[in-house]
């Protein structure tokens, strides 16, 4: 069973640094990963082989926030 990466590269946006106006929620930590694959097979080849399973970031609330452009972009990708 292979162990390969999907590549699910995306634009890099700008870094966030303003405070999140969000209150009362629970906040998703920046290291936070979701496995991909779905089987515990694939999950278990990967730790046998002392790779990391392939993972996408976690969605969910930030602390910090980016502002987008009138264009809905950030600046950098106009």
């Amino acid at each position: 069973m292979s162990c390969e990466k999907p590549d699910f590269t995306g634009a890099r946006l700008e870094e966030c640094h303003l405070p999140s106006p969000v209150v009362g929620v629970k906040f998703v930590p920046d290291d936070a990963k979701v496995i991909y694959p779905s089987s515990l097979s694939r999950v278990r080849s990967c730790l046998d082989a002392g790779l990391e399973p392939p993972s996408l970031e976690l969605a969910g609330p930030q602390k910090r926030i980016r502002v987008l452009a009138a264009t809905g972009q950030p600046p950098n990708l106009r």
